[in-house]
């Protein structure tokens, strides 16, 4: 897979511009606040449907405009596609070929990528929200199934919380239930994926430090991770339980790994 040209409209600096790539290494140089961190950001955006750098839609916007326009032409599995994304405050289309979505969810898997930027240094520095963030965007697009336990496990959450507040039992058990299979598929997909990343860059680590220095990473929770999906997925429905009136109290859930 390789990006062959990208098309920006009113994307940050650019009011209008193609660029195209080759298909090894390409070097992008220039003058300090000319663009070509916009670039990278540009890409990112079709790649996951958010920018590195910013929050908001409105900064990504040229001044003076009122939408934006993003459009990749890649080549994948040796097939030519075409990404295209329209954005303003209001409105969102994104179409891959010849198919339209409304959410920008959709894009993950469609063309993939990793961005490394200074910023990255707060993986380890930083909260873990941050790591469960990279963790999350690399598993995404490779498995739409993780995106579906994602969406699933947050919104589930969203309705136990509000039934947290109002201290309400009723129906909070079905919300806990869908919480606990999404939460065991997110853990264990978390799991597989950092045991990959130990042994890969436990070998890099080897070869930096010429021998001298160890490398280890391990996913930390509180949840028996030596349990298959099925008896883990019972453990947070038993969890969630057994917290239910102290969570109450803090009007929140705070077990599961969102945490």
């Amino acid at each position: 897979m390789y990006l062959r040209a990208l098309y920006l409209r009113n994307f940050r600096n650019y009011k209008d511009a193609c660029i195209e790539f080759g298909p090894h290494i390409n070097y992008i140089h220039g003058l300090n606040a000319q663009g070509k961190t916009n670039l990278l950001e540009a890409i990112y955006f079709l790649i996951i449907g958010r920018s590195f750098r910013v929050n908001s839609v409105k900064d990504l916007i040229r001044e003076g405009a009122d939408s934006l326009y993003i459009e990749g032409h890649f080549l994948k599995n040796g097939i030519e596609q075409k990404l295209s994304i329209y954005l303003s405050p209001k409105t969102r289309k994104i179409t891959h070929n010849s198919t339209s979505y409304s959410s920008l969810t959709k894009l993950l898997g469609i063309l993939q990528g990793v961005i490394l930027s200074p910023e990255d240094k707060n993986l380890i520095s930083g909260g873990p929200l941050l790591r469960r963030r990279y963790l999350d965007i690399q598993i995404a697009q490779t498995d739409p199934l993780y995106v579906h336990h994602i969406v699933r496990y947050s919104r589930a959450m969203k309705q136990r919380n509000h039934l947290l507040r109002t201290r309400t039992v009723e129906s909070i058990e079905i919300w806990e239930k869908a919480m606990a299979k999404s939460a065991s598929y997110i853990v264990k997909k978390r799991i597989e994926i950092v045991d990959i990343l130990k042994t890969r860059s436990s070998i890099l680590q080897n070869t930096l430090s010429l021998g001298k220095d160890k490398l280890d990473l391990y996913y930390k929770t509180s949840a028996p991770i030596e349990k298959d999906k099925e008896q883990l997925e019972n453990y947070y429905r038993e969890r969630y339980l057994s917290l239910r009136r102290r969570e109450m109290e803090m009007r929140t859930s705070f077990s599961g790994p969102h945490r």
